[in-house]
């Protein structure tokens, strides 16, 4: 297997399969690739709880999921209660930003005012949450 040369096999089922064909075919695509070796598994677009429960159920490797993409509102503990094990975020921090730096924009062009600044974080708690090993998940 290609764990024994050092590497991991990822496979990603397409969220077509899993939305135009359904959800028990989408399972069957995914333990495909597992029986063709892949060591995890990824499973894009989940929405809710029950959509995710019969992957993770059905699918017989360490299921991978990215979140923030959808809108799904499922925490953490929620996908540890449904059997999630590796969560993604994929660009979502960076979709995020550019949220801000829209309404940033709208703001300067509409009100010419600059209100969003008040939100800034100054480059010394930046620096050093990027310098620590120990990232806390706040910067003051």
């Amino acid at each position: 297997m290609l764990a024994a040369e050092g590497f991991s096999a990822i496979a990603t089922a397409s969220a077509s399969i899993a939305f135009s064909l359904g959800v028990s075919d989408y399972v069957s695509g995914a333990n495909l690739y597992r029986e063709a070796g892949a060591e995890c598994l990824f499973v894009p677009w989940i929405k809710d709880a029950k959509s995710t429960a019969a992957p993770v159920h059905e699918i017989e490797r360490p299921l991978t999921v990215v979140m923030g993409v959808t809108g799904a509102l499922l925490s953490v503990a929620d996908l540890q209660a449904l059997g999630v094990r590796r969560i993604r975020i994929g660009a979502s921090l960076a979709r995020a930003t550019f949220g801000l730096i829209g309404q940033a924009a709208c703001e300067m062009r509409a009100q010419g005012t600059w209100t969003f600044a008040q939100q800034w974080i100054p480059a010394d708690p930046v620096c050093k949450f990027f310098a620590s090993s120990d990232r806390a998940w706040r910067f003051m």
